[in-house]
């Protein structure tokens, strides 16, 4: 398991966690707020405190569509098992997970790409797919997560926007992270923030945003993929 973005250093609240699963190996987890695992690829067998889930995963990566995830309310103790007879060497995971507040907890579960709410947003050099796995609609505390896929050269999170302020309906405030995948592997992509005080932009397989607009593009041949993580 691999922190990539770290509450209290990075963020206010937001936790950033990745790992591979080899064929047949096991990884053990304990939610301590609210997470949600995101099988970039790969099929493992899902046990939360003790019982057995099922079977979730089998896209060979986030390009492929969407992919199960699942769901762990604060407390929880996860198993996850990669299949033997997965095409693929391993299995790829993102752990997002924040406190629950006061919120109520909901139980844990498996969400399928029947449950994404699905939306092809933009036009033009600005067109891309949202796939919201867990939004405000959904049984879940604040944690909002989701995958969004950009054609190659396509701008993203376009028009610029920002939600560092709580001024609804007009803008809430969000802690958000993004997590990068590219296709092919050596494609690349510019991301810029900019606020009133003229902060240079930031360029890494991880962004964490807690102020200021941003605007994304891939300059690269291939897609992007952004799995971003909020919290309201």
């Amino acid at each position: 398991m691999r922190t990539l973005v770290t509450p209290g250093t990075d963020t206010d609240l937001v936790k950033l966690e990745v790992a591979e699963i080899e064929a047949g190996q096991s990884l053990r987890f304990s939610a301590d707020g609210e997470a949600l695992v995101v099988i970039l690829h790969g099929v493992v067998d899902v046990e939360v405190d003790g019982q057995s889930l099922g079977a979730a995963g089998g896209r060979a990566s986030v390009f492929d569509g969407g992919g199960d995830s699942v769901y762990l309310p604060p407390g929880a103790s996860l198993m996850l098992t990669a299949a033997d007879d997965w095409s693929a060497q391993s299995v790829a995971i993102m752990i997002a997970s924040a406190p629950l507040a006061d919120e109520p907890a909901v139980p844990a579960r498996i969400i399928s790409p029947a449950d994404h709410r699905v939306a092809e947003v933009g036009e033009g050099n600005w067109a891309r797919q949202v796939r919201t796995i867990l939004g405000p609609e959904h049984a879940a505390g604040r944690l909002i997560v989701g995958e969004t896929v950009n054609p190659p050269g396509n701008w993203s999170s376009y028009p610029p926007h920002k939600h560092d302020e709580d001024n609804p309906p007009h803008e809430v405030q969000l802690e958000e992270v993004y997590y990068f995948k590219f296709d092919p592997p050596g494609g690349f992509g510019v991301q810029l923030r900019y606020d009133g005080k003229g902060d240079p932009a930031a360029q890494a397989a991880v962004q964490m945003f807690k102020s200021g607009a941003r605007s994304g593009v891939t300059l690269a041949l291939g897609e992007i993929s952004m799995s971003g993580a909020n919290m309201i």
